[in-house]
């Protein structure tokens, strides 16, 4: 039977910036993570769930000493920091432990909303006008013109996210990017604000694209189409309650379909991503797709995003996570023996 390392973030108390309630996303690590070691159990495999602590050499020598196959790789996180995903995958890698999801390269370049842009735009691919700002004070490109959308530059889960942040003059933004740079401690992405629909894409493996995913926004007049921090963590919101899901999308015409679920496959090969991820697509007014963000290792709990498109693609939860622990297992076996697991 082979061990599975079930890895998560257990840091929601060593949050350095933001607020308390940005605690709720952090937490969820821990809730997946059970859910995945429940699978893997039901799969036949021996999950063995193990939260990453704050300190990077303890965590190695845990999982020096359990010498698992492979880990199932939940962690978002590190003593904190969003920006240490990719270092926890880098242990992984150093170790030479296979694991599920993506390489450190993949998510570090994803983590960087501003480096992501780039390299999407290096392949061609649309993206919205944007600009960073390190200061509030930083000039901005003259054709950066409102509405305007400003976001953190490393955070996910929508951290930082309220309807403020969607800005209908240049001073807003830079109030708003004051506020965040001050509160999150880092730069900020201002970028222009896309007023048409909102699709969520999952794509897996070597490209295979699951049904698309539209945010049905019903929200009340006057508020801003965006999903929020609390739309996304905070359930029985009226954010929540006022966005939706429509897993598969109706009423997508045939070509707008298909050039979406084009744009994620390319989207997800640019970032060099692998086994799953989430590629964020919206319209602007001319009705023209531009993708939002790559998100490699998204939230794989049952009732999240990519379970549900991978569910209405004749994926079952269970089948889903199986496939993502062989392909982890396949690269183990690429890798050779006991050198694959730890050492020893």
């Amino acid at each position: 039977m082979n061990t599975a390392a079930v890895l998560y973030n257990d840091d929601s108390e060593m949050l350095p910036h933001g607020s308390a309630q940005d605690r709720i996303a952090w937490e969820g690590a821990g809730l997946q993570a059970r859910a995945v070691a429940a699978s893997l159990r039901r799969a036949g495999f021996e999950p063995v769930e193990v939260a990453t602590g704050p300190c990077i050499v303890d965590l190695a020598e845990r999982l020096a000493k359990l010498r698992p196959d492979f880990v199932f790789n939940g962690c978002e996180s590190f003593a904190g920091d969003s920006r240490m995903e990719a270092g926890v995958a880098s242990l992984l890698d150093l170790m030479r432990i296979p694991y599920t999801g993506n390489c450190p390269l993949t998510l570090a370049a994803a983590q960087d909303k501003a480096l992501a842009k780039q390299l999407l735009e290096g392949c061609g691919l649309p993206v919205a006008r944007w600009a960073v700002l390190r200061s509030a004070d930083d000039p901005l490109p003259p054709d950066l013109a409102p509405p305007l959308f400003v976001k953190t530059r490393f955070e996910d889960a929508s951290h930082g996210i309220s309807g403020r942040n969607v800005c209908l003059t240049t001073d807003a933004a830079r109030r708003c990017a004051a506020e965040l740079i001050r509160a999150w401690r880092q730069d900020c992405l201002v970028e222009e604000f896309l007023a048409g629909r909102e699709f969520n894409i999952g794509v897996l493996f070597d490209g295979e694209v699951l049904p698309l995913a539209e945010i049905d926004y019903q929200l009340a007049p006057g508020l801003p189409r965006i999903v929020t921090y609390e739309a996304k963590w905070v359930a029985g919101s009226a954010d929540d309650l006022g966005t939706p899901v429509k897993c598969p999308a109706e009423n997508v015409a045939s070509d707008l379909a298909a050039r979406l679920r084009d744009l994620a496959g390319r989207a997800y090969r640019a970032l060099g991503c692998r086994d799953y991820a989430r590629v964020d697509i919206r319209l602007n007014a001319a009705g023209e797709p531009c993708i939002l963000e790559v998100n490699p290792n998204p939230d794989i709990s049952p009732d999240a995003g990519l379970a549900r498109a991978a569910a209405r693609g004749g994926i079952e939860y269970d089948q889903l996570i199986a496939r993502i622990a062989q392909a982890a297992l396949r690269r183990g076996r690429a890798l050779g023996g006991a050198e694959a697991r730890g050492g020893a």
